[in-house]
C-alpha cells in the first residue's frame, strides 16, 4: 500500500511538471514561407499581440466594425513578422548553418530551462505563455530563431560578409 501511494505520489508530482504539447490545430499548417511550414501556433501568437495592440487588450473594443477595419493590417504585419522570423532561417540555410544541430539545440534547451526555473515551476510557465498567446513549441522556435540569428551574425562577421568597422556602424546608427 505505501508503494502504490509512493509511485502516485511521484506520478502525481510528474504530471506536475509536464509541459503542456501544442495540440494537433496548432501545429497544423498555417501557411508557407520560404518552403517552411508554418504552424497555426506561430501565425497565432502574432494575431493575438497585434489585436492586443490595437484594443488596448481590451475584447470590448472590438466590434464588427472595428474587426473589418484592422483585419488587413493585423494580419499584414503578423505575415510580416512571420517573414521575418522564417528570413532568419532561410539565410542559417543558405550559409550553412544547421538550426536544428547539436550547438544551437544546446543553447535553446538551457535557455529554455532557466526560463521554466525563473517561473518556479512549470504551470506558472505554461499560464504565463498562455496570457501571451503562446505555446511552449512556439516560444521555442522563436528562441531558436534568436540562438540562429546570432550564430548568423557572426558568420558573416567572420566571413567578412559583413563589415566591423567602426565608420560603417557610425554611419549607419546616425
Amino acid at each position: 500500500c505505501l508503494c502504490l501511494a509512493a509511485v502516485l505520489l511521484v506520478l502525481s508530482a510528474a504530471a506536475c511538471n509536464t509541459i503542456p504539447k501544442s495540440t494537433k490545430e496548432e501545429k497544423a499548417t498555417a501557411l508557407t514561407i520560404d518552403g517552411f511550414s508554418v504552424p497555426y501556433e506561430q501565425l497565432r501568437y502574432f494575431i493575438c499581440n497585434y489585436m492586443d495592440s490595437v484594443s488596448g487588450g481590451d475584447p470590448a473594443y472590438w466590434t464588427e466594425e472595428t474587426a473589418a477595419a484592422a483585419e488587413e493590417s493585423i494580419y499584414a504585419e503578423s505575415y510580416a513578422a512571420l517573414k521575418s522570423e522564417y528570413a532568419v532561417l532561410s539565410l542559417c540555410r543558405e550559409y550553412g548553418i544547421d538550426v536544428n544541430g547539436k550547438a544551437i539545440s544546446e543553447l535553446v534547451d538551457v535557455y529554455m530551462q532557466d526560463i521554466i526555473e525563473e517561473f518556479g515551476d512549470t504551470k506558472t510557465y505554461s499560464e504565463s505563455l498562455a496570457e501571451h498567446h503562446l505555446t511552449h513549441s512556439a516560444y521555442s522556435f522563436f528562441t531558436r530563431v534568436d540562438a540562429c540569428s546570432e550564430e548568423l551574425y557572426y558568420k558573416l562577421l567572420n566571413d567578412d560578409i559583413i563589415e566591423n568597422d567602426d565608420t560603417v556602424i557610425e554611419a549607419y546608427v546616425r
